[in-house]
């Protein structure tokens, strides 16, 4: 399971005070974060569409998808 806090796929369309909030928290600490462990650097607004490419690309199948106000969570079932 993954839990994301909920983007949209536009940079438009993420401009708002939350956006604008996670967008800070992105720059200032997960960004460098992931850099410094030579991992793609997405941040906190990354939308849906580049959440199933980083999935896809480590080998998993397409997720399901549940919206929880701010909140999406990505699950797949166990076999």
């Amino acid at each position: 399971m993954k839990v994301e806090p909920f983007a949209n796929d536009n940079f438009e369309d993420n401009l708002n005070p939350l956006g604008w909030l996670f967008y800070a928290d992105s720059t200032i600490v997960r960004i460098p974060a992931f850099l410094s462990q030579n991992s793609p650097a997405l941040g906190l607004q990354v939308g849906e569409l580049g959440i199933l490419q980083i999935v896809k690309s480590g080998g998993f199948e397409p997720l399901e998808e549940r919206r929880r106000h701010l909140l999406i969570l990505y699950m797949r079932q166990c076999p």
